[in-house]
């Protein structure tokens, strides 16, 4: 799934935009540049991206959770070919990658985030949820976020959180009713 826009007001500060500085000329070819710019975001199935390990720990007074960032060479590979792919289709259009400027989600510019507390039809690990979303046999807390997604799409994922939310939502009990 990808994403094409015009470019905003991040790519306008990337660009030194914001302040114009005291060379004029060379202003006049950012915003030159910047005019001319798009930039597009490429989303895969998570099974394709950078993953965090997150586990629990017991410490001396209280748990603690660790996590540690995994970018195997084999999802590497194919997050390598679908954005030489993305270059293909955009060079096509009459548009060109800044290669410089391209960045993937194993340099933190990711943001579907989730699965770090899945769901589980049988729960075995603390760091896993159940079908209401309450992590490590808690009672109280039922988690509604991405986080409790197995797994994440390719495409856009804010529908589906808040279907899942509405979903949890509608399976606790409320309090005196």
């Amino acid at each position: 799934h990808t994403q094409i826009a015009p470019a905003n007001e991040l790519v306008l500060g990337k660009l030194q935009l914001g302040r114009l500085g005291r060379d004029a000329r060379r202003a006049r070819l950012r915003w030159a540049a910047f005019e001319r710019l798009a930039y597009a975001i490429v989303n895969l199935h998570s099974d394709h991206g950078a993953s965090a390990v997150v586990t629990l720990e017991d410490g001396p007074s209280h748990r603690i959770i660790r996590t540690v960032s995994e970018y195997p060479e084999d999802r590497r590979r194919v997050v390598r070919s679908a954005a030489a792919t993305v270059r293909r289709v955009l060079r096509g259009a009459g548009l060109h990658s800044i290669r410089p400027l391209e960045q993937d989600s194993a340099n933190g510019i990711g943001y579907h985030l989730g699965g770090s507390l899945p769901m589980r039809s049988e729960p075995r690990e603390p760091t896993e949820t159940d079908a209401a979303g309450r992590p490590g046999g808690s009672r109280l807390v039922h988690v509604v976020d991405a986080s409790v997604l197995p797994t994440l799409p390719g495409t856009t994922i804010g529908l589906l959180i808040l279907a899942n939310a509405h979903r949890i939502a509608s399976m606790i009990e409320q309090p005196g009713a």
